[in-house]
């Protein structure tokens, strides 16, 4: 699921999703461009309540969403929750990290809505990243494929005061 108030700042997350092979991507916030929309997945945009009860009516774990992606910002952060709690796991948090979906906030930075909405993920059976933890993965990526040398990400997250 792409969160975003544009195309343009969905278009890095769409183009990621497509080359990992997702199966459907479900879009909020923009309408979806027919160059984004090229040998993509199918893509469903939210725009109405019947289209979100869609995507939570499947209710094997397969056909909901496990990748939610959001780029709206700190004003917007109430429909982020809204979304996080409304694809809640049946059975919340079992602890178990081998199952757990992911959300990646690119638009926060480390500020109290961005603590609360990180909080409400991992409730909701998310594991909750920021910007922070994309920038380090990819500080560690490139210095692994330019150096040769493996970082550890824990000390680029350290050494970045995050």
């Amino acid at each position: 699921m792409v969160l975003a108030s544009s195309s343009e700042d969905a278009a890095p997350v769409i183009f990621a999703m497509k080359a990992l092979k997702i199966s459907k991507i479900y879009t909020l916030g923009f309408k979806t461009s027919s160059t984004l929309a090229r040998n993509a997945p199918p893509i469903e945009q939210f725009n109405s309540l019947e289209s979100l009860q869609r995507a939570r009516s499947g209710a094997n774990e397969s056909a909901a969403p496990f990748v939610m992606v959001s780029t709206l910002g700190p004003a917007k952060s109430s429909i982020v929750r809204l979304l996080l709690r409304a694809f809640a796991r049946n059975g919340q948090n079992d602890g178990s990290t081998s199952n757990k979906r992911v959300f990646l906030d690119l638009a926060h930075a480390a500020d109290r809505q961005a603590i609360e909405t990180a909080e409400i993920a991992d409730k909701s059976g998310f594991a909750p990243y920021g910007a922070a933890d994309s920038a380090a993965f990819t500080t560690v990526e490139s210095m692994r494929l330019l150096v040769g040398q493996n970082v550890p990400y824990s000390f680029v997250r350290l050494a970045s005061g995050n």
